[in-house]
Formats: structure tokens, C-alpha cells, sequence
């Protein structure tokens, strides 16, 4: 077994969920070996961690602090930024796939990478910029399905868009993601292509610039996803599924950084 297939395993153990169903075993491993103190101050620890976990208030709050900040491209003058650029293309990075789908009868996209998509699309028409994908099959799927980027043409084949200019399906992660589109742009004829517009969730962005640029692109960061307040902020403070995501995306982009594992 490779060492990659072991990292979606570990991640999920260090974030939530897991990492509450962790806390709750060692809770009451202490009542079983009737450690009472210690067991209380687990609960205490476990109450306030899935709390605070689950709640999107608080991801706003992590994101500022764990993830380096990224600016979004003003909407008003996203060409006009792309141009200053001198982009070249516009690279997307694939979100994962959906395996099961009763609806269509084959695999798709999942909302991460139909998100980042669109806003490629976006960006596309109002430049003129040709889109490259990158996207794989993922270690948590390895052995199965179809990769992000089939899944993705399939997708623009019912949108009746065009199917991708460029696009590898070779990747597991965000730096194989990098080397395998290199692969493709950079020697293309007459000096290649190095100025990309790259699109992916905000969380994942600071990561995603670094694997890029060290397979030697000059990389504009084109961010989607920002975890914001919604209109009222209390009520971001209750716990909700939402909050447990964008926790969930947070922390792992944290420990992903934390090990220079891009």
C-alpha cells in the first residue's frame, strides 16, 4: 500500500467527526478504567470541541487564523485583473466526484468541483481564455469509479458546453495535480504556458499557489467559496452541518500546510 493511501484515514481521524468519535472512545475508556476526573475533563474537552466544530461562526473565526488569506478577483474587473496578468489560461482543480447518482445514471461531479467550474466558465467568457482541468481519482477512491476530469466532460456534454481545452486525469492529490497539467502546458509550442488563472475553493487556495508554482507556473490565485457570516452572525454560532464542512475543510488544509504535504 502506497503511503498516500493512508492519508485519508489519518485526516479523517484529526478532524470532524472523527475526531469527536476519538474523544467520546477515550471518554469513556476512562469510565471503563474508572479514571472519574479524568473522564470528566474529556467530556468537558469533547462538549466543546464538537461544539465549536460544528458551528459556522466559529470556521469564520478559524479561517482568519489557520489559512493564509487570499483576495478574490473584484467582479467588476475580473478581466481587466486576468489581462494585467497576462494569463494565460485558466486551470481548474477538480473537487471530487460523485460516484452514486440515481438521477443520471453515472457518475458526477461533486458540488466542489461543479462550483469551481462555473466559475471558470464565468471567467472564460469574459476573456476569452482557454480552461485546463486537473483532476484524478482521489486516494479515498482509489481503485474505483472515474475521474474527475471524465466525470467533468460528461457534465459539460449535458450543459452544452464545450468540452475542456486541456485536461489530466492522472492526479491523486493537489501536487500531482500541479506536475501532470505542467505536463501538458508548459511545452506547448512556441514558450509554453505559465501564466494561469488557478481556480479552487479559498481554503484550498494557499496550498494549491504553492504546488503550482513550484512546477514553475506564475500563478493568479482566482478563489471561490469564502467562509462568511451569513446575514445574521448569532445564529452561525449554533451547530449545523453547514459548519461542520467548512471546519472539516479548514482543519485538514491547516495539517496539509502544517506537513508540506501539497
Amino acid at each position: 500500500m502506497e503511503l498516500g493511501a493512508l492519508k485519508p484515514w489519518l485526516v479523517a481521524l484529526a478532524i470532524p467527526p472523527g475526531l469527536g468519535v476519538l474523544l467520546i472512545a477515550l471518554t469513556l475508556l476512562c469510565l471503563v478504567w474508572r479514571k472519574l476526573k479524568l473522564a470528566t475533563g474529556l467530556a468537558i474537552v469533547t462538549l466543546c470541541v464538537g461544539w465549536f466544530l460544528s458551528c459556522t461562526g466559529f470556521a469564520v473565526w478559524l479561517s482568519t487564523r489557520i489559512i493564509p488569506q487570499v483576495q478574490h478577483l473584484a467582479p467588476a474587473q475580473a478581466h481587466r485583473d486576468l489581462a494585467t496578468a497576462r494569463i494565460e489560461a485558466i486551470v481548474v482543480l477538480g473537487g471530487g466526484v460523485e460516484l452514486t447518482n440515481r438521477e443520471y445514471g453515472v457518475p458526477q461531479p461533486a458540488s466542489p468541483t461543479r462550483e469551481r467550474m462555473e466559475y471558470a466558465l464565468h471567467l472564460s467568457r469574459s476573456s476569452n481564455l482557454p480552461i485546463a482541468f486537473s483532476g484524478g481519482i482521489g486516494w479515498a477512491n482509489a481503485g474505483q469509479g472515474i475521474s474527475e476530469a471524465h466525470s467533468v466532460n460528461l457534465w459539460l456534454q449535458r450543459q452544452g458546453q464545450p468540452l475542456l481545452r486541456w485536461q489530466e486525469s492522472r492526479s491523486r492529490d493537489t501536487a500531482e495535480n500541479a506536475h501532470w497539467i505542467a505536463t501538458q502546458l508548459q511545452p506547448l509550442a512556441p514558450t509554453g504556458i505559465a501564466r494561469i488563472a488557478l481556480v479552487t475553493h479559498a481554503y484550498h487556495m494557499p496550498r494549491a499557489v504553492l504546488a503550482f508554482s513550484q512546477a514553475g507556473f506564475h500563478v493568479l490565485p482566482a478563489p471561490i467559496g469564502f467562509v462568511e457570516y451569513a446575514a445574521s452572525s448569532s445564529l452561525e454560532w449554533l451547530p449545523s452541518a453547514e459548519g461542520v464542512r467548512h471546519n472539516r475543510n479548514l482543519l485538514r488544509e491547516a495539517i496539509a500546510l502544517a506537513l508540506g504535504a501539497y
